[in-house]
């Protein structure tokens, strides 16, 4: 843990001046070292759990350290010293409270899954099969999605810091074009590659397993628009320190997961499973792009209404 926070935030650091192309280096050499001391430590050395342990790490100190270095090389006056080490109150309830209202975020949505996994593991040894092995394509498929909305909120907060708003509308927008466009390229290769995916992937000819985890995948990815959309906006709010709103957001999420593995999904079974997401999806996106839009339209600060709807939940 202590080398995953210093390679965060030193990569974060890089991000945040500019330069993301130095931590993606050192993370895939991190990787290369990664898999290179598996295969000694395991292979070869016969360290087995323990081996992968050590070579994960190893793995990731030499990618923070590298960060840290070029860091120190490059971006020197930027170093704290000693006067920097004073306790800012106000400083660090803000970093606290947007950390943890991240961390809510995050936890309301794994809790979520949880509980719609539990609601599938009663469907079947069959069910589980094709739902696991569909949603491990799909999310390979997110990764670009979710890594584009990262990178927005770097650039939002920096505007947003700046005071330039109209450049976080506008690159809202654009961002949401390239989305649309990777959403539309996932759906494609769901459409017409997904089966084959799914079977090789299990090494299975199982025609139920690879025609409802094809299901579920076509599916996913036709609403990876909307959660293109819900991801977005969800770190865009929080980089400009709004963090009510996509709180609430992953909470109407969990209820609807809740309501599914409840009450839906025993007795309408697979299809119930297939369209949970989706449909939790497309509700948060609205709900998000709804508040976002009438505060822009309004001209009114979205930090008062978040105070406001702090207010009446107090």
């Amino acid at each position: 843990m202590i080398a995953t926070i210093a390679y965060n935030m030193c990569a974060g650091f890089l991000q945040a001046v500019g330069n993301s192309r130095i931590p993606l280096y050192f993370l895939i050499v991190s990787c290369v070292i990664n898999a290179g001391l598996d295969w000694l430590f395991i292979a070869k050395l016969s360290m087995g759990v323990q081996g992968a342990a050590y070579a994960t790490m190893v793995a990731t100190f030499v990618s923070a350290a590298a960060c840290f270095l070029c860091i120190v090389v490059k971006f020197k006056e930027f170093l704290p010293e000693r006067e920097d080490f004073r306790l800012e109150k106000d400083l660090i309830s803000e970093m606290l409270s947007t950390g943890l209202s991240m961390a809510l975020m995050g936890s309301v949505f794994a809790f979520g899954s949880i509980i719609l996994q539990r609601a599938i593991n009663g469907l079947g040894t069959t069910l589980i099969t094709a739902h696991t092995s569909s949603r491990k394509v799909y999310e390979f498929l997110m990764m670009p999605m979710s890594t584009i909305a990262t990178a927005t909120a770097t650039f939002v907060s920096q505007n947003f810091g700046a005071g330039k708003t109209d450049r976080i509308t506008s690159t809202i927008k654009k961002v949401m074009g390239i989305e649309l466009v990777w959403s539309i390229f996932s759906f494609a290769v769901a459409f017409f590659g997904g089966s084959t995916i799914i079977r090789m992937m299990l090494g299975t000819s199982d025609a139920s397993v690879i025609s409802n985890g094809n299901l579920n995948l076509i599916v996913s990815t036709l609403m990876f628009f909307p959660l293109a959309v819900l991801l977005v906006m969800r770190v865009s709010m929080q980089s400009m320190g709004y963090k009510v709103f996509p709180v609430i957001s992953s909470s109407i999420e969990l209820v609807i997961k809740i309501i599914a593995a409840e009450a839906i999904i025993p007795s309408k079974g697979y299809t119930a499973v297939v369209a949970t997401e989706p449909v939790a999806w497309v509700i948060c996106a609205l709900f998000l792009v709804t508040v976002y839009a009438i505060t822009y339209k309004n001209k009114l600060n979205l930090k008062a209404v978040t105070d406001i709807v702090v207010g009446i939940k107090n």
